[in-house]
């Protein structure tokens, strides 16, 4: 992800998603006017699974951690177990 861009949450209703996702699909892609890339992201993001539950930085945890046997074997859990939603950018540090 470029210094420029952020990524958002949103919530829209499944109708416009499927709208919007099969419009792309027809045409290629939506203009380079507001609204097109407005669309064009919508139809390119990562849906959230339903019922994912709460979602948290496993990478924050995994270094607040500390040494002991049991928090090892917690971090392995976390780092081999835990189902990644939405991949981690490269920057450490974003506001």
């Amino acid at each position: 992800m470029a210094d420029d861009e952020i990524e958002l949450v949103i919530k829209i209703s499944k109708e416009t998603y499927q709208g919007v996702v099969s419009t792309n699909k027809i045409h290629g892609r939506w203009g380079n006017d507001l609204l097109g890339i407005l669309c064009t992201g919508i139809a390119n993001g990562t849906q959230l699974p339903k019922g994912h539950g709460r979602l948290i930085d496993a990478d924050a945890l995994i270094d607040t951690l500390g040494c002991s046997d049991r928090d090892i074997y917690t971090k392995t859990c976390i780092e081999e177990d835990t189902p990644t939603i939405i991949e981690a950018t490269n920057t450490e540090s974003e506001e």
